[in-house]
């Protein structure tokens, strides 16, 4: 597990170092391992290309980040926000955080946490079950959210089974938006003693929650938990102090008693006690009853226990659709047991019976939207699909996140007589006066992919857009518009280098020069160039004498030491290396991500190899172009059988079984070609297992060139 930095002692000495601390490399650099290695993967879903790109230079930009806050340069940016249905009918705010104000409020909880960690011991796992801390230096922040609940649950299994019968219910309105900054910053600064950290961490909360009040803190980032927990170890210590049986999930708090009126103390104490902190209670949730079942206990709490529908059996379709089944009130049209349905719709092959009862929750309970579309990309391209999404869209449905997943889900399967959609995403587009962000970033996400299907121009739409639509949706524009276009332009220097890393992203994908973009290089985002120049674009390593590749691959797979790949790739150097550098750049925080670079990083060695042989008359030559010019495909050149496969069959073994788990990858195909089973992420034991077969594949391939005479 990587160590960052050694624990801080929480004293503070000077009237700059808590400020100084705050700001340290050390504890940026912390503070952006947590945010790649946090398992909230609803919010990484919109940042996974960036965060992915960013790595390759992260030590120069966390470097670069660290100068201008020195220097008192770096300000906060106002986020965007989109808003997800609650059960409740309600919505819970999301705030998208540009990447250094994320890396800003995650040093921030950094500091928080080590400030707490031992008062924050009294409470945890007794009566506080929410966001265990891991260790100081852990890139880890926080401990998976199941082990947590689990402890949740069994302590109010326990309170139950020992005779406290009376429960109270307790929760609170809009918490996140209610916390106070003063006291949020009180906890970190007790006397008030470091102004300037104050001054910044102030000014930064405010921008971030875009009012005046000094209070609230973003919705989405992990380290907003952590806040959170702080803001309340005041109250949970002082529940204990006055010895009630106090329990406490986030903001989910159950009470129990031998009576009601304990209960009722209880209750009246921990009102009074969020009323002195600002934070309102929900008198809709709070209840009182005397238990009779362990069930009225745990209400509606989701179950956690692993799920057995015999994943990879024959009987898979027919136990999921089993326990699918299970998890509904059918005459109700509604989930009841949200953690097995969730759990089936993120798993689950294609299934009618799953599929119409789908078409129906949908509308009536959006607020499991993510599972849902996870299930329903397998249907894109069916009618009934697209009819549901569309007359949701087109009646105004009032979720925005909803709206926005369903135009996404629209821009799977595009087909050319869309011209109403088309229209009405337009249209979305032009209206300035209602500034809905998901709906926004949707829509221009389906007017990219329909200029890819119809070649009408739509995507210069983006010109206009805020500066994270534009970087979320550059992975969907058309290839012909970053090669020298105006709106590649644009996008490259923006002044938010968000943009123009998610642009040099799709040049490296693409195989595209920058050159070729027309943009000068100091033009760029000062960010922006690092990661340039980790990518080897501007580095002149065509004309360095190091061999970069042999550099990294020895040092970070062992390969033999060898200096011949600068001779066997030639032009396609630079090209190589910038694969190679952002494969190992992800390979901890985003595996998939490292397996498809890694992939690309062998298509690029497989065809430099094939000219070597050739040109050396060796065995296992095989063409790698179409007679029209037109490349093969990577997976066609390693099949079973083949000249190359005969002559080197060890090595085409290892660079076929990379790219077959490649196109298993929901970055490359939703699901398997051949089977039709679903994609899946790639997982820590998998990698293992690809990274044995990678050091064969390279340590073949010096082997065969030191044979063929190159050093």
């Amino acid at each position: 597990m990587e160590k960052i930095v050694k624990k801080c002692s929480p004293r503070v000495n000077s009237k700059k170092e808590m400020f100084n601390k705050l700001i340290s490399k050390n504890n940026l650099l912390l503070a952006w391992r947590r945010i790649t290695t946090s398992g909230n993967s609803q919010y990484k879903k919109f940042y996974r290309n960036l965060y992915s790109i960013f790595e390759v230079a992260v030590n120069e930009n966390i470097k670069y980040l660290n100068q201008n806050l020195k220097a008192n340069i770096y300000k906060p940016k106002f986020p965007e926000r989109t808003y997800l249905p609650k059960p409740s009918g309600l919505q819970r705010p999301i705030t998208f955080l540009f990447i250094e104000d994320q890396i800003i409020l995650q040093a921030f909880a950094n500091l928080l946490a080590d400030k707490i960690r031992e008062k924050r011991k009294e409470v945890e796992r007794k009566v506080v079950f929410s966001n265990y801390l891991n260790k100081s230096s852990d890139i880890f922040f926080v401990k998976p959210w199941r082990q947590c609940y689990k402890d949740f649950q069994n302590a109010i299994t326990e309170q139950f089974n020992s005779g406290y019968k009376w429960v109270g219910h307790f929760d609170l309105a809009a918490f996140y938006d209610t916390i106070s900054h003063d006291l949020l910053l009180k906890q970190l600064v007790p006397r008030g003693e470091d102004v300037e950290v104050l001054k910044f961490l102030r000014k930064c909360l405010k921008t971030w929650t875009k009012n005046s009040y000094s209070h609230g803190i973003p919705q989405g980032p992990s380290a907003s938990d952590l806040l959170a927990e702080c803001f309340l170890l005041p109250l949970d210590l002082e529940m204990i102090k006055r010895k009630h049986r106090y329990f406490r999930y986030v903001d989910d708090i159950r009470l129990f008693g031998k009576n009601e009126t304990e209960v009722r103390k209880a209750l009246i104490d921990l009102e009074l006690l969020c009323r002195e902190r600002g934070l309102i209670p929900q008198s809709s949730k709070h209840s009182i009853l005397k238990a009779q079942r362990l069930k009225d206990v745990l209400g509606n709490m989701p179950s956690i226990q692993d799920i057995d529908i015999g994943i990879g059996s024959k009987f898979f379709v027919r136990k999921t659709e089993t326990k699918f089944k299970q998890s509904l009130d059918i005459k109700k049209n509604e989930i009841i047991n949200k953690s097995i349905a969730k759990f089936i719709l993120y798993r689950s092959p294609r299934s009618r019976f799953i599929l119409k009862h789908v078409l129906k929750l949908l509308p009536h309970q959006p607020h499991f939207i993510d599972a849902y579309i996870s299930f329903l990309t397998q249907y894109s391209h069916y009618k009934k699909v697209k009819k549901m999404c569309w007359s949701l869209i087109i009646e105004d449905f009032p979720y925005d996140y909803v709206v926005g997943e369903l135009w996404k889900l629209f821009s799977l399967d595009i087909d050319k007589n869309y011209n109403a959609m088309r229209d009405l995403a337009v249209k979305i587009l032009q209206d300035k006066s209602k500034h809905k962000f998901s709906s926004r970033l949707g829509a221009a996400i389906f007017l990219n992919e329909y200029e890819k299907r119809t070649g009408q121009n739509y995507s210069n739409f983006l010109l206009y857009e805020h500066s994270l639509i534009q970087a979320f949706t550059t992975p969907h524009i058309p290839v012909n518009k970053l090669q020298g276009s105006s709106l590649l332009t644009r996008l490259l220097t923006r002044t938010d280098f968000e943009v123009s890393m998610a642009v040099i992203r799709q040049l490296m994908y693409y195989k595209i020069d920058f050159p070729t973009s027309g943009v000068a290089f100091n033009k760029l985002p000062q960010q922006t160039q690092n990661v340039m120049c980790g990518l080897g674009y501007a580095t002149g390593v065509a004309k360095t004498k190091i061999d970069l590749i042999g550099q990294i691959l020895t040092n970070e797979y062992n390969i033999t030491k060898w200096t011949g790949w600068k001779t066997i790739l030639g032009s396609e150097y630079g090209h190589a290396l910038m694969f190679l550098r952002s494969a190992v750049s992800v390979q901890k925080s985003n595996r998939s991500d490292w397996l498809m670079l890694t992939n690309s990083f062998n298509d690029s060695i497989y065809r430099v190899l094939q000219i070597i042989l050739a040109s050396n008359h060796a065995p296992g030559v095989m063409s790698t172009v179409y007679p029209d010019g037109q490349l093969k495909e990577f997976g066609g050149l390693v099949n079973p059988n083949c000249a190359f496969d005969k002559a080197y069959p060890a090595l085409c073994a290892s660079l076929r079984i990379i790219n077959a788990r490649r196109n298993r990858l929901p970055q490359a195909h939703p699901y398997d070609k051949k089977t039709g089973a679903r994609a899946k992420p790639l997982d820590k034991k998998e990698q293992i297992l690809l990274r044995g077969k990678v050091v064969n594949a390279y340590n073949e391939i010096v082997r065969i060139c030191i044979g063929l005479g190159i050093n």
